[in-house]
């Protein structure tokens, strides 16, 4: 019997075990979280569950080793910084690999894909990456609308692409989100300043944004027949990687950003500018409130926090955004939450997020929907045209998992079905936006009635 390793047992994982397991495959699932893994194994017979502590510093890991050793295929949801590793145990034993996260936590020049790609081709296996929603299914779709572009001979000169996760109630929260896909990730993606920053292309040069000033290029988009959102650079977008993926080397203008309802990128610009994109380690903080860590990130001891939070942002008491905080708890008296990875400001903040907002729960009435938004503008020898192309799937009340985590776990589940059963003869290093991949793909989803709705416009 061909065995699945899945590593990893976070909340997008369980509908890619329903998927493969109703096809009869044996996943064995390795994790070092033995509630969640056991939660999953337990819904199926065929499932058994093997505890594993993956140290992305150590280089060699006997249990990693001998689980993909005895595997027939990989599927990886851990965290892109432990990917490298994975992917070393796989080519020695010429075993493929499919994972989620972005390319760039494998390699950082042209140079390093190709090396990993003879690597993977001498092997004999296939390593698919960015395999999930976005980057993922919505890669799809885009380049299956740039092929079709350069089948009639036409060329991209704009392409602008805007994503995200959204619940279907804007009026869930004052920020209105909620977190339907790794929680801690989500919020990081928007709190935490990482090594990268918002980078697009525009006018044929790269301009790059800090980390935190990102959300101060927000903009609003207005999605047709869906309603007015913002969105901001995305800071994995690595736009200057993704036209080379496309296959639109000399676009004029290529951005890639995330949704959010009015008034998120401004409420998390303030976190920033108060200090709590801050990493550092503070063993402190666990014994202080909420009201003393926002006094003391305003350099104060006492007085009104409220005020103070207020004049350093330089807006008045009565803005939406001291509101936000105000619901969030930043203001009250009491001893924060404690992290569950380290203290830090960043941490503090994070899990307090994650905590008010709420966490997607099997049958919940508070459903999300996936907006993917193209809109690109084409030179055709004789014309110009606007392409827009508008995907916009939703979980439905009740459902046991969020729509954001279908996608992700199905694209996934999809590319490894066709890999073990050969349909799919791939070998080397390969984005999912090339034909044989994203051509069937597709086809499966809107058999599940998840497509994309295109319309062409005179430019």
């Amino acid at each position: 019997m061909k065995n699945i390793l899945l590593l990893g047992s976070g909340v997008s994982v369980a509908p890619l075990c329903d998927y493969l397991n109703e096809r009869g495959y044996h996943i064995t699932v390795a994790s070092r979280n033995k509630m969640t893994a056991e939660e999953i194994v337990n819904q199926h017979s065929k499932r058994s569950f093997y505890p594993i502590d993956i140290d992305r510093s150590n280089p060699e890991n006997q249990a990693l080793d001998q689980l993909i050793k005895e595997s027939s295929i990989v599927i990886s949801f851990l965290p892109g910084p432990y990917q490298p590793l994975v992917t070393k145990y796989c080519l020695e034993h010429s075993v493929s690999l499919i994972m989620t996260c972005h390319i760039g936590y494998l390699f950082k020049t042209q140079q390093e894909f190709e090396q990993l790609d003879q690597q993977a081709k001498e092997k004999g296996i296939a390593i698919v990456t960015e395999a999930g929603t976005d980057p993922g299914y919505g890669s799809m779709i885009g380049k299956k609308l740039i092929d079709d572009v350069h089948a009639k001979g036409g060329e991209i000169i704009d392409l602008w692409y805007h994503v995200g996760v959204l619940p279907c109630n804007p009026n869930i929260n004052p920020f209105g989100y909620k977190c339907f896909w790794a929680p801690k990730k989500s919020i990081f993606a928007s709190v935490k300043i990482k090594d990268g920053s918002g980078d697009w292309i525009k006018d044929s040069q790269i301009p790059l944004i800090p980390g935190d000033k990102v959300y101060l290029e927000t903009r609003t988009v207005e999605v047709p027949n869906i309603g007015t959102f913002e969105s901001r650079p995305n800071s994995d977008s690595g736009a200057y990687l993704y036209p080379k993926v496309y296959g639109i080397d000399n676009v004029r203008n290529f951005y890639h950003g995330t949704l959010r309802y009015p008034g998120w990128g401004e409420t998390l610009q303030g976190l920033i500018d108060l200090g709590f994109c801050d990493t550092q380690y503070r063993p402190e903080l666990l014994e202080k409130t909420y009201q003393e860590i926002v006094l003391e990130l305003c350099g104060s001891t006492n007085g009104d926090a409220k005020a103070l939070v207020a004049q350093k942002l330089g807006i008045p008491v009565s803005h939406d955004i001291i509101m936000r905080y105000q619901w969030l708890g930043l203001f009250d008296n009491k001893r924060i939450i404690p992290p569950k990875d380290s203290p830090s400001y960043c941490d503090v903040i994070s899990d307090l997020l994650v905590q008010k907002l709420g966490v997607y729960q099997p049958g919940d009435t508070e459903v999300d929907q996936i907006i993917m938004y193209y809109d690109m503008l084409v030179q055709y020898p004789d014309k110009k045209e606007r392409i827009i192309s508008i995907t916009n799937p939703s979980a439905k009340p009740g459902d046991h998992y969020s729509i954001c985590s279908q996608l992700t776990s199905k694209t996934a589940a999809m590319i490894a079905r066709r890999l073990l059963e050969g349909s799919l003869n791939l070998t080397g290093l390969k984005y999912p936006t090339i034909p044989e991949i994203y051509q069937p793909v597709l086809q499966e989803y809107a058999e599940e009635g998840i497509r994309s709705k295109e319309t062409v416009l005179a430019a």
